[in-house]
């Protein structure tokens, strides 16, 4: 075997290698977010947090997680706690998730203001 064809193997062992670590157990930011949304559809908000949270973690793009982890605080009240990764969805991207974060800051608000009534009339 000449030298050319033996960097080629080794190469293809290297990506095969690598393919399989990726595959069998190094997280990534879309199967945490994959993860979260299981748990989010399925109406289990305090489990999907931390699979979105390491999502967000591992890519602090991915505004997909930053919404859904932010609808997932508003989903188990913690009104506080949703509103910056909300903040952030809309930041990252604007054009798209204008509206809905429109709203889901509204609730958080909301949401936030009824429990301080709340509070304040049960003392």
């Amino acid at each position: 075997m000449n030298g050319i064809a033996q960097n080629v193997i080794a190469s293809c062992i290297v990506i095969g290698m690598l393919l399989c670590l990726s595959a069998c157990g190094l997280s990534t930011a879309q199967g945490d977010f994959d993860k979260g949304m299981a748990f989010f559809n399925q109406g289990n908000y305090d489990a999907a947090i931390p699979h979105l949270q390491k999502a967000i973690e591992q890519d602090s793009g991915f505004v997909d997680a930053y919404l859904y982890l932010g609808r997932s605080y508003l989903n188990t009240r913690q009104w506080a706690k949703s509103l910056a990764p909300l903040r952030t969805a809309y930041r990252l991207s604007p054009d798209r998730t204008k509206g809905m974060i429109q709203d889901l800051i509204m609730d958080a608000i909301l949401g936030a203001a009824s429990q301080g009534i709340k509070l304040d009339t049960e003392k």
